[in-house]
């Protein structure tokens, strides 16, 4: 099966080199490295041709559904590998996802975002209830998509009509459920593992939790209010104490009341768009 990359970028100047060399050095070939730059206002692009990968450049941003939509439409091979530009992959990823796709079902492969030395409260709250860095993992054949890194056969992704364009969020969960309801297999491969390049503060794992969690779901009721506050406090909160981080934990004690908070104001933007 022939393989090619694509990173999407957005301002990722700092991030975009490391990125690149790292899909050039998979312990498998990977093919040409495609960039298309969202409306960067930063030396993305130029810092992309200058390490000879194929750079495409928006004038305007059109957001995660479009840009990974885009990219499946461009690529001309069966598998596409792709990456985020704020994310560096093990020289095996691609060797670990390839025989997955020796099953006839199997649409999409995706691994584990592992940060080795998370510092601050926020790295250390990232690492422990955002990116779950704790324990063994296991594989999953029907997996919800997440796209940071991951290996997609690109027929089958165009069968259930690509990446949604206007979704500038939850893009990957989305097509995810599109691709197990037309019985494909999303499969998580924990020996997959890609490593985040940048540091978050606090509000952007706020955000960046709700994106992944709760945005999919479109709203937030009173009831769903309660089941968060009770994993955020029975689960993630009693962790945070016995990880001996009170800090973590102060995080984990709002992290429902910012969901919440998030969710209204996304019902409310959604209405002045209407």
């Amino acid at each position: 099966m022939s393989v090619s990359c694509f990173v999407p970028c957005y301002n990722n100047r700092n991030t975009i080199a490391v990125v690149i060399d790292s899909l050039n050095n998979q312990c498998v070939d990977a093919g040409k490295v495609m960039v298309i730059d969202d409306g960067s206002t930063d030396a993305s692009a130029q810092i992309a041709r200058s390490l000879d990968a194929n750079a495409i450049s928006h004038a305007s941003n059109a957001g995660r559904g479009a840009i990974r939509a885009e990219g499946i439409d461009s690529c001309t091979t069966d598998l596409l590998l792709s990456c985020d530009a704020t994310n560096r992959l093990d020289s095996s990823f691609l060797a670990s996802a390839v025989p997955w796709f020796n099953e006839s079902t199997v649409a999409a492969v995706f691994g584990r975002l592992i940060d080795p030395s998370p510092s601050g409260v926020s790295g250390r709250w990232r690492a422990r209830h955002l990116l779950l860095q704790r324990g063994d993992a296991k594989s999953s054949e029907y997996s919800s998509l997440a796209t940071g890194a991951y290996v997609a056969r690109v027929s089958f992704i165009r069968d259930v009509g690509n990446f949604r364009r206007d979704l500038r969020h939850s893009e990957d969960v989305e097509l995810g459920d599109r691709l197990l309801k037309a019985g494909y297999k999303v499969v998580f491969e924990p020996k997959c593992i890609a490593h985040p390049l940048v540091r978050n503060t606090i509000a952007q794992c706020l955000e960046r939790h709700w994106r992944w969690y709760v945005a999919r779901n479109g709203r937030m009721t009173l009831t769903d209010l309660r089941r968060w506050a009770g994993l955020a406090w029975r689960s993630m909160l009693v962790e945070d104490i016995r990880a001996k981080d009170p800090a973590a934990a102060v995080i984990s004690l709002i992290l429902p009341f910012h969901h919440w908070w998030r969710s209204q104001r996304e019902k409310s933007n959604r209405k002045i768009h209407t």
